[in-house]
């Protein structure tokens, strides 16, 4: 294992929710894969499919999903065999998410509950500038209501 700085490590109390915030280079993938591990290591009963990661984008929960891998692959890890096998059949299973990606699977999951299209879309951020949605104004489904 790389070595932590005190923050870093206090980060990887699983005993706490936490909220990783900082600059590009710091450390933040490690940090999430390292408390995956703890989490997974101190807890032999623990489903890994009842763990969420959320990061910002695409591309990091991509690079979250393939190191997980890549240490499972390499035994670069504190699991037993056994469970380094259990994961490695449920990886494709797995939520590495951004948060947009997390909300629009909870929705598909319960349409009728959330009241909405089971087959509704997610706008980008360029189809969202290219209806001018301001996230400041009411959901066009409220101003129909409304009559705004």
């Amino acid at each position: 294992m790389i070595k932590l700085t005190s923050i870093q490590k206090e980060a990887l109390d699983i005993h706490r929710n936490v909220l990783i915030e900082a600059g590009a280079g710091s450390g933040k993938t490690t940090i999430m894969i390292e408390r995956f591990f703890k989490l997974l290591a101190e807890d032999p009963t623990l489903d890994p499919q009842h763990i969420l990661v959320i990061t910002f984008t695409k591309l990091a929960a991509a690079e979250l999903k393939e190191r997980v891998q890549h240490r499972l692959v390499t035994g670069n890890h504190p699991l037993s065999p056994q469970r380094e096998q259990s994961l490695l059949n449920v990886l494709h299973h797995l939520s590495f998410s951004t948060i947009d990606g997390f909300c629009a699977t909870v929705l598909r999951d319960m349409p009728l509950l959330a009241k909405i299209d089971p087959h509704f879309t997610v706008l980008s951020a360029e189809e969202s500038f290219l209806y001018n949605l301001d996230p400041t104004t009411p959901p066009l489904w409220a101003i129909s209501l409304t009559g705004l």
